[in-house]
This record gives structure tokens, C-alpha cells and sequence, in this order.
């Protein structure tokens, strides 16, 4: 994880249950978004680390350091594990985004390459952790702005999906996550465990249509027969 994801509701729905901290800077419609089949390398809807507040804004989903460009894709997942001692990620594991979702896809080999959808058991949104580099009130937008999904090691039932996951936070956790004010070693243990279990998630097969990134609709949502 994670390859695909779903960011189908409006930017406001996904902040509504959110207590952030300051101003909200950029724009937050009730338009929905309505993509159900959001692929690397494109740009995606995201909430990011701002002093004095949080911003609003698209971003690229995919993140490298300069010195490694022209070498493998940029990276769109980054693993918690080595989050704080690969020198990959040390000019973007201080800088700090959620990425809002509905739920995120997964394939399963031993089914031949069967996609599932896995949601949150409520169906409320998801508020995935991620860090990257982005504009800010003090940085200009520039090229190698973009960001990746922080993943752990799968737990319980999703090992039977994939073993890695997504480090999905409580939206009471949103606010702590982005707030630049949050201590280092505070966010290390968000890292560690403050991440949704597999309890908190439902999953099942869908079509294999997700597999093209050019298919869209909430028909890729619908379970298989």
C-alpha cells in the first residue's frame, strides 16, 4: 500500500469532523470530488502543515530528493520504519500533510492480482498521514514539490490483503499531526502507534476495471459478483 486510492466527497465534508487548530487557508469547497481512482503522479486534494494554520491545496502524490532524480519513480509511499534514518526522506519527514480518502485499493496475487476496496467499518472519512515538500506562506511553489503516504506493516486481517498499510490518524489526531508546534519525538510516536488497527476497516472485492487508471465512477467501488 498504496497504490490507488478514492477521494470522491467534497474538500468540505472532509473537514467538517476535523478540529484544526488556526487559520484555514486556501479554498474549501462543497463541490465533490469525485475521483475514484486517484493514481501516482497526479495531483490530489490535500491539507498541509502551515504556521499559523493549516492550508488547503493540490499537490503532486509522489516525492524525491533532488539528488535522486533520473533514477526509480518518485516515491509515493514512505515506510515508517526508516522515516527518521534514511536519508531519502530527510528534507521531507518535517513537513507534514493529511491526505483525506474514502478508502484505498489493494491486489491480491494469490487471487490472481484480485482488487479490493478497504474502507473505514463506519464509512466515515479516512485522513491518511503523509509528508513531501509543498507551498507555503514562505515558499513558492517549486518542481520538486510533491508528497508520499506514510505506511506500517499491516495488522490482523488486512495481513490477508497485504502486509503494509496506510497510517491512517483520528480526525481528534488531524490537528496534532499538522501543527508545526508538535514536538519531534511526539510525532515519532504517532508513527509508531497511533495509526487505526485493522478493526477499524471493512474491505471486499471489486472489478477488476481499477486496474486502468483511466476508469473512473463509483462503479470501481461496487462489490464483485
Amino acid at each position: 500500500m498504496c497504490g490507488r486510492f478514492v477521494q470522491a466527497a467534497a474538500p468540505g465534508a472532509y473537514v467538517k469532523p476535523l478540529s484544526l487548530q488556526g487559520e484555514l487557508f486556501g479554498e474549501v469547497t462543497d463541490t465533490p470530488i469525485e475521483r475514484y481512482n486517484v493514481a501516482p503522479s497526479t495531483g490530489v486534494w490535500v491539507l498541509t502543515s502551515e504556521d499559523g494554520g493549516v492550508r488547503s491545496q493540490a499537490l503532486r502524490w509522489g516525492w524525491e530528493p533532488h539528488w535522486a532524480k533520473g533514477g526509480k519513480p518518485p516515491a509515493i509511499n514512505a515506510r515508517a520504519e526508516t522515516l527518521w534514518t534514511s536519508k531519502f526522506w530527510a528534507a521531507a519527514r518535517h513537513h507534514r500533510l493529511i491526505v483525506p480518502a474514502d478508502g484505498w485499493y489493494e491486489w491480491v496475487a494469490a487471487e490472481g492480482k484480485q482488487p479490493y476496496y478497504i474502507h473505514a467499518a463506519d464509512k466515515t472519512p479516512l485522513y491518511l498521514a503523509a509528508i513531501g515538500l509543498f507551498p507555503t506562506q514562505t515558499r513558492a511553489q517549486q518542481d520538486d514539490d510533491g508528497f508520499a503516504i506514510v505506511t506500517g506493516a499491516a495488522d490482523a486481517g488486512l495481513l490477508d490483503i497485504h502486509d503494509r498499510r496506510p497510517l491512517v490518524l483520528q480526525p481528534a489526531g488531524v490537528a496534532e499531526w499538522l501543527d508545526n508546534a508538535t514536538p519531534a519525538e511526539r510525532i515519532e510516536e504517532i508513527v509508531a502507534r497511533a495509526g487505526l488497527t485493522a478493526e477499524a476497516f471493512s474491505w471486499y472485492r471489486v472489478g477488476k476495471a481499477v486496474g486502468n487508471v483511466k476508469n473512473q465512477g463509483h462503479s470501481l467501488i461496487a462489490a464483485a459478483d
